[in-house]
């Protein structure tokens, strides 16, 4: 290999090292941008632990209070919505007031992206007429930075 063999290598090398050195650069803006998506995701998601958790030991209108947006929507898998935390308070108020016994409340999982999270649910109750019911529920939730802005449940009930 000639000087100019050598020289066309060298060239190459370098116009690689810099492609390196700016793709480097860009990789590094995108682990910056990545570490903060995942502050906010971390952020969401030791939210939604902690309001699964008040969920779980029945905690429901505590919860509501804590974690909710004055102005939070609420939908149901019919449509039916309500739009506001004073709204669903009420209407839990008198669903929990109408049951007989809340049995249990099992989270089976929950998951986090930008700024929604979802949990599924299985809630055991037994209604005032003594029947029992038993609902699965996903639950997904809209977050914008510590509250739930909207919520939306998609349920279906399980014949027992």
């Amino acid at each position: 290999m000639g000087f100019s063999g050598y020289l066309a290598g060298v060239i190459s090398g370098a116009e690689a090292a810099s492609q390196k050195r700016e793709t480097t650069i860009e990789h590094e803006g995108a682990k910056q941008h990545t570490r903060e998506e995942k502050n906010v995701s971390n952020e969401i998601s030791k939210l939604e632990s902690e309001l699964n958790e008040m969920t779980a030991k029945g905690k429901n209108l505590d919860a509501l209070a804590r974690y909710y947006a004055d102005d939070c929507t609420f939908e149901e898998g019919d449509g039916s919505k309500r739009t506001s935390r004073k709204a669903q308070h009420d209407h839990l108020s008198r669903f929990f007031a109408s049951l007989k016994r809340f049995n249990d409340a099992t989270l089976h999982g929950q998951a986090t992206g930008d700024d929604v999270s979802m949990s599924e649910w299985t809630f055991d109750m037994t209604g005032g007429d003594g029947r029992p019911i038993v609902w699965n529920e996903v639950l997904v939730r809209r977050w914008k930075g510590n509250q739930v802005i909207a919520e939306r449940f998609y349920t279906a009930q399980s014949p027992r």
